[in-house]
């Protein structure tokens, strides 16, 4: 296993890797929205590409390229795009991409105490970040019912590795996740320790939002730990990246609606990428109107 490097990467230019073209047509006509998107696929030679149906209510699909087109240039895309944009019965078109956001990232300095790091009196007070957010006096608004019982959250990250602060199954719900990274029903992270990769990424996120309380059983009371914010939650372990500062808007735009479709009544996102997206504003608004609450960071 490759050794991470302890300085911080330079900025990269290398370009976009392109996936997929987000397609919105004219939903009011008389003839199906698929078959419209079928057709303006074709008149923008685009013919034996395949159209995935994000939502044929809204008109809304994807356009997948075959496999030995998948390396389009972000000029070869955007040509596309704008062919497509001249159909008199699209509304809306654009390019997915990977993008590669070395720039943004940058490796936690090492705590220099445990429990606290340099946060004042926190030492050894492994809760200071809930009272600082007032989460544990909020769980007294849910009366008599455990903080976060009954409910279930969608968690696009890096997957999930088994831990001691994450729950069991009856709260890791394994099996309504999926990996978009390598398309398998199985959300596991691998673990791989590349360049920008983030392995453990998602455990320590998941760890955040549904761990129970106090340290885990069977550790030393001295043990550091950590209680989540909700700690009688469900999570939804869906692995969408390897690494939190390589942005695929396709992944994440396919891992928000999968998350709806089992039901997650939140989608906690601790991931992001340099560019405003249609396409995931689009799947956020779906969430919403389903009545899914969607945070980011």
């Amino acid at each position: 296993m490759a050794k991470r490097k302890t300085r911080a990467p330079t900025p990269t230019t290398r370009n976009p890797k392109f996936e997929a073209i987000a397609l919105t047509v004219d939903a009011s006509v008389r003839e199906s929205p698929a078959h419209v998107a079928a057709r303006v696929a074709e008149v923008a030679r685009l013919g034996s590409w395949r159209v995935d149906e994000v939502s044929a209510e809204r008109g809304q699909f994807e356009l997948i390229p075959p496999k030995k087109s998948r390396r389009l240039t972000p000029g070869a895309a955007w040509d596309a795009v704008y062919r497509l944009r001249e159909q008199p019965e699209v509304v809306h078109a654009e390019p997915l991409f990977e993008y590669n956001v070395a720039d943004l990232h940058a490796r936690p300095a090492v705590r220099k105490a445990a429990g606290g790091g340099d946060h004042p009196g926190t030492a050894n007070n492994f809760e200071w970040s809930l009272r600082k957010a007032n989460v544990i006096s909020a769980w007294s608004l849910f009366g008599a019912r455990q903080p976060g019982a009954g409910a279930i959250v969608g968690h696009p990250d890096t997957g999930f590795t088994p831990h001691p602060e994450l729950p069991d199954s009856s709260r890791l719900l394994v099996g309504e996740g999926f990996d978009f990274d390598d398309d398998d029903s199985n959300p596991l992270d691998d673990l791989d320790d590349g360049f920008l990769d983030n392995p453990g990424h998602g455990t320590g996120t998941g760890s955040v939002i549904v761990s129970s309380r106090g340290a885990p059983p069977g550790t030393p009371p001295a043990t550091e730990f950590v209680s989540g914010v909700a700690p009688f939650a469900s999570l939804i372990p869906i692995r969408t990246t390897e690494s939190v500062v390589l942005f695929s808007m396709y992944g994440l735009r396919r891992a928000i609606d999968h998350a709806v479709s089992k039901g997650a009544h939140v989608i906690s996102i601790s991931l992001g990428g340099p560019l405003p997206s249609p396409a995931l504003r689009q799947a956020v608004q779906r969430a919403n109107d389903s009545g899914t609450i969607v945070l980011a960071a």
